[in-house]
């Protein structure tokens, strides 16, 4: 079974701003965009179900993740 602990489950979750991030390790920059956009259409009816902005859809590659200390 499964606990969540108690400050989890006083989120308020229409305040939050939440995205859907997929990182791919050594995709060239060049190619995200349209990989975005492919995953942004796939994710069309979850993003709406979820109350989620549009652009919460992010595709980056590994050095762009590094850039915004998302890994290591």
């Amino acid at each position: 079974m499964v606990t969540i602990s108690d400050p989890f489950r006083q989120l308020t979750l229409s305040t939050l701003d939440a995205c859907l991030l997929l990182v791919i390790h050594g995709h060239q920059a060049d190619w995200l965009p349209p990989l975005k956009d492919a995953l942004s259409k796939a994710l069309h009816a979850t993003v709406k179900t979820w109350g989620l902005a549009p652009s919460a859809v992010i595709v980056l590659n590994d050095e762009l993740a590094r850039q915004h200390k998302l890994i290591q």
